[in-house]
């Protein structure tokens, strides 16, 4: 991929109807710090530190490494749906999660992509909705990732919230594959 374009599409692309690309902060608004460059660096390396004492990601491939650290966010705190806190950054939803709070989707996928991003990876959130959207409430829109994958040469799609790495038969998938 295009390395610039991926790191500064940190938090990614949404998808509606047809998958038309609209843009994440657009849509939901959603995860504005208003951060400067440096003081991002610093929040991804004080985030590495903070995941380095509490786990280790095996490193012998892209699916393992995806898999460990999905399965580490996936089991830091339960979902609840109601919405997202303003202004928190992926160190303190941990840090809250630790205490017991419970987050949604929404979180899931910020502190894996956040994590990723911190031990060097390449990835990205996806919003997703379906037609009902304009209505609210509860199962209308999902929040997923893609994470770059060196190893297949391809993005992966990922679900933080159910611990999903996709497969479409025995093979992994990105988003645009499951619209074909």
């Amino acid at each position: 991929p295009d390395w610039n374009n991926c790191s500064q599409q940190k938090h990614g692309i949404t998808l509606v109807e047809k998958n038309t690309l609209i843009d994440w902060f657009t849509l939901m608004n959603l995860f504005i710090f208003g951060l400067s460059v440096k003081s991002e660096e610093r929040a991804l390396q004080m985030l590495k530190e903070f995941i380095q004492q509490r786990f280790k990601p095996r490193m012998q491939s892209d699916i393992q490494s995806f898999g460990d650290i999905l399965s580490w966010v996936n089991s830091r705190w339960d979902h609840d749906g109601a919405m997202s806190p303003a202004n928190m950054s992926s160190m303190e939803i941990l840090e809250a999660a630790e205490n017991g709070r419970k987050f949604s989707c929404n979180e899931y996928a910020n502190v894996f992509t956040d994590i990723m991003h911190s031990l060097g990876y390449v990835c990205r959130t996806i919003g997703v909705a379906n037609e009902d959207i304009a209505y609210g409430g509860m199962g209308v829109s999902h929040s997923l990732c893609e994470a770059w994958s060196n190893d297949l040469n391809k993005w992966i799609l990922i679900d933080p919230q159910f611990g999903l790495l996709i497969k479409h038969g025995k093979h992994y998938v990105n988003y645009a594959e499951l619209q074909d």
